[in-house]
C-alpha cells in the first residue's frame, strides 16, 4: 500500500484504527459486527475495506486533488 501524506491527527488516528479493524478480521478472527463496534468504525466501510471495495485513497482522494 502506498504511503500518503495525511494532513491531520484525526486522519491518521482514523486510518490506524481502520487498518487495526482489519487486521483483528483477518488474522485474529473476530467477528465483523463485533470488531466494528470494539474499534468503533463503521461495519459496512470494514465490510468494503475486507472486500477490497473501499481503499485509502477512496476514502481521503486522490493526491492530484488534494494538492
Amino acid at each position: 500500500m502506498a504511503s500518503l501524506k495525511l494532513k491531520t491527527a484525526l486522519e491518521v488516528h482514523a486510518q490506524l484504527t481502520m487498518q487495526a479493524a482489519v487486521h483483528a478480521v483477518r488474522e485474529m478472527g473476530w467477528g465483523m459486527r463485533e470488531t466494528a463496534e470494539a474499534y468503533g468504525v463503521n461495519r459496512q466501510t470494514l465490510d468494503n475495506r475486507l472486500n477490497g471495495r473501499h481503499t485509502v485513497c477512496a476514502s481521503y482522494g486522490s493526491l492530484e486533488e488534494r494538492y
